[in-house]
């Protein structure tokens, strides 16, 4: 039977003063309880400030803004990435421990330019370089234990050549080079260059034609085509080999890459 206990309020703990008399042991455990993990002085109960100090970080987190590509990876929203360096990487981290939970896989997590700011604290984080062009570097981190399956960036540059014929005549139209890896050799060679990004193959030819002599033409079709390797930047190259015919005859020549232009 407990006959009288005194508590003391201090710093948000409970002390037991005295226990007098004997006392059931579950009681014992409760007080026990309560000394280990302290309560209010204000109210008497509730977490103490100390203890609301340390609160998991986590627990005012959110994960990124995102979505869930077609083979159960991540892709990072970037319009929606913040700014500001110590809670980009909070929240990535924290964000990366959710997708490891839930047995995503690839993430991938595209930088402008403005956020530059952001490349090394995510390389420390493990995130790798998959790419970069002149506006983005885009990074990646493959979360399984497994080895990575992501798919590299483009291994190939496209390039294309014109054979320019003038049917009446039974001519083709040959050009010497002012600069390239032909200039200052003085062999004359049919027009070449390389297709642009999201630009079809019949459209480069006539443009690449156009630009260099000046000549507007018809695609007629794919003569030939052939692979290299270690090309420009160590990728490969395929080239293709295209015949036009010339629907205008007065060559007007882009001096600042072609020396000479002739039927």
């Amino acid at each position: 039977m407990i006959r009288s206990v005194l508590f003391f309020l201090v710093a948000g703990k409970i002390s037991v003063q005295s226990l007098r008399g004997r006392c059931h042991s579950g009681i014992r455990q409760k007080f026990k309880l309560l000394e280990t993990r302290g309560f209010s002085g204000n109210t008497g109960f509730g977490p103490s400030a100390e203890q609301g100090t340390n609160l998991r970080d986590d627990d005012a987190l959110v994960p990124l803004d995102h979505f869930i590509d077609k083979y159960r990876g991540v892709v990072i929203n970037v319009d929606s990435l913040p700014t500001e360096g110590s809670e980009f990487i909070r929240r990535l981290e924290y964000s990366l421990k959710i997708w490891r939970n839930d047995n995503r896989r690839g993430v991938w997590l595209k930088l402008p330019i403005h956020l530059a700011h952001h490349i090394e604290p995510a390389v420390k984080i493990g995130f790798r370089f998959h790419h970069a062009l002149d506006s983005y570097i885009m990074l990646t981190q493959w979360l399984p234990s497994t080895p990575c399956t992501l798919p590299p960036y483009a291994s190939h540059q496209v390039g294309v050549g014109t054979i320019i014929r003038r049917r009446a005549s039974r001519e083709i139209l040959l050009v010497q080079e002012r600069s390239g890896p032909m200039s200052n050799t003085g062999v004359w060679k049919i027009p070449t260059g390389l297709v642009d990004s999201g630009e079809d193959l019949q459209d480069a030819a006539v443009r690449e034609t156009r630009e260099e002599t000046g000549i507007l033409t018809e695609f007629r079709g794919i003569f030939a085509f052939r692979q290299a390797h270690k090309m420009s930047f160590g990728v490969s190259d395929l080239f293709f080999l295209c015949l036009l015919d010339a629907v205008s005859d007065e060559i007007c020549r882009d001096d600042k890459e072609i020396l000479a232009c002739e039927w």
